[in-house]
């Protein structure tokens, strides 16, 4: 007999958004060191809640997408406009990420 656990109710599920964002640095820069710099920025109680996860970076252009809760997305833009060692420009928030890579 084995005991399967139900699953959540698609409303009970976390909604997620997703950020794509320009970087200006003259250093290359990879989506981990930008998620790096946006949890020590937002400490460790706001980089929980927000589960930043790098989808995509394109080091020719600095230009990247980044995955966020939707509880979180505010902070983590304000996240990115307060960085100093690398200027990170968000452009667009989407809650598709088909949508998110067409402006990229």
């Amino acid at each position: 007999m084995s005991l399967k656990q139900k699953p959540l109710l698609p409303t009970l599920k976390e909604k997620k958004r997703y950020i794509t964002y320009q970087a200006h640095s003259k250093e290359t820069i990879t989506g981990k060191t930008i998620v790096t710099t946006l949890n020590s920025i937002l400490g460790s109680l706001d980089a929980a809640e927000a589960g930043l996860v790098p989808i995509t970076h394109d080091e020719a252009t600095n230009q990247g997408i980044i995955r966020t809760s939707l509880k979180a997305a505010n902070k983590t833009r304000m996240a990115m406009l307060l960085t100093k060692e690398i200027m990170i420009q968000p452009l667009k928030t989407s809650g598709v990420l088909k949508k998110a890579k067409q402006t990229l």
